[in-house]
């Protein structure tokens, strides 16, 4: 698939391209086509991911033969007008989905990171999105960033002040808890229960020992904290669950 990189170096240097080479305008109008076509298999699920990145491939091409060239779609309906994309409007939305492909609230740091930088690719192509503004400030909340998701849904309104989306993204992220990010062991809850049997295993030495004592609350607090950890894991397990079938839904 064509990376977030690689759309910053195609985005730069079409216009080179472009002048270098015929305008071709049928030619790319079939490109977008296809890529358009090959977006709506993905949004129907007909279609793996590597359609996003023939998609991205026919963008590219479209742009070095008329990267002005805008593609019609006849509305499905008679009395709706029909929708118009122009090549960084099809890159945009092709960002957009790679980045919700890879997105879930419950993602490390780093990937979610990843998809900040996707989404804020796409945002460059289609800068007055509201939807992909939404992800970002969504993703930003993941990573227990607030003040970033509220920048984001600032802009959003600042671009598209009548845009009822925006405001109403700005009034969630403005209601939305400040979160602190979790500790090591929140994260990782799996590594309490074997800590647990390490305590427990030390109180038992230290207690055949001038240490009795503290070896004896070492040994009670062994299996307190031993199940203190499995639960903690269930309930990571049940987030994760609940988190992946929200993501099949979406």
């Amino acid at each position: 698939m064509i990376g977030v990189h690689t759309w910053s170096r195609l985005h730069h240097t079409y216009r080179e391209i472009f002048m270098t080479s015929e305008i071709n305008t049928e030619g790319a109008l079939e490109d977008m086509r296809l890529a358009r076509s090959y977006l709506d298999d993905w949004y129907k699920k007909n279609s793996t991911r590597d359609a996003l990145g023939f998609a991205a491939s026919y963008i590219e091409k479209a742009r070095s033969k008329d990267p002005d060239a805008r593609l019609v779609v006849p509305a499905e309906k008679k009395d709706e007008e029909p929708d118009v994309f122009t090549q960084n409007d099809l890159a945009a939305e092709c960002l957009y989905c790679e980045a919700a492909s890879d997105y879930k609230p419950t993602d490390d740091e780093k990937t979610l990171r990843r998809v900040a930088s996707t989404l804020k690719r796409a945002i460059e192509f289609a800068p007055y999105s509201v939807a992909y503004r939404a992800k970002l400030a969504d993703v930003y909340l993941d990573l227990y960033d607030r003040s970033s998701a509220l920048a984001v849904a600032q802009e959003a309104v600042r671009r598209n002040p009548k845009d009822l989306d925006a405001r109403k993204l700005l009034d969630r992220i403005q209601a939305a808890p400040d979160r602190k990010a979790p500790t090591f062991f929140e994260r990782n809850p799996d590594t309490i229960p074997p800590i647990a049997i390490g305590v427990g295993i030390l109180g038992l030495v230290l207690f055949f020992t001038p240490m009795a004592g503290l070896g004896g609350l070492l040994i009670v607090a062994a299996p307190i904290l031993y199940f203190v950890g499995r639960s903690k894991e269930r309930s990571k397990l049940l987030e994760k669950a609940i988190a992946d079938q929200y993501r099949k839904q979406k």
